[in-house]
């Protein structure tokens, strides 16, 4: 199974609060924690995968998911859209629907 790459820095757009890692079809997902303790929030679900397929269209020369980990500071995510705060760069990738802006 995958290891949770981005743990502690993945916060839902919607309430704020933090992401918790899970586990779907041996696939690695993020879920909104007051979603899953207290229903009060959307699922808002991101998948690892998809996290690491935006870092690799920004830095086309690491490869490994670990190394792409490290570049992240802070994801702010919902089911619309994904913001990934880099630490070398100033400038966000952006995800929402069909667009990517990085």
């Amino acid at each position: 199974m995958e290891k949770a790459l981005f743990s502690k820095r993945i916060t839902c757009l919607d309430c704020k609060g933090g992401h918790i890692a899970k586990k779907q079809r041996n696939k690695r997902i993020y879920i909104c924690g007051r979603n899953h303790n207290y229903k009060t929030c959307r699922r808002n679900k991101v998948f690892q995968d998809y996290l690491i397929e935006l870092l690799s269209m920004r830095y086309n020369d690491i490869v490994s998911p670990e190394d792409l980990s490290s570049k992240v500071e802070y994801i702010e995510a919902n089911e619309e859209k994904i913001v990934i705060y880099v630490i070398d760069n100033g400038k966000p990738i952006i995800s929402m629907n069909d667009f990517a802006q990085f």
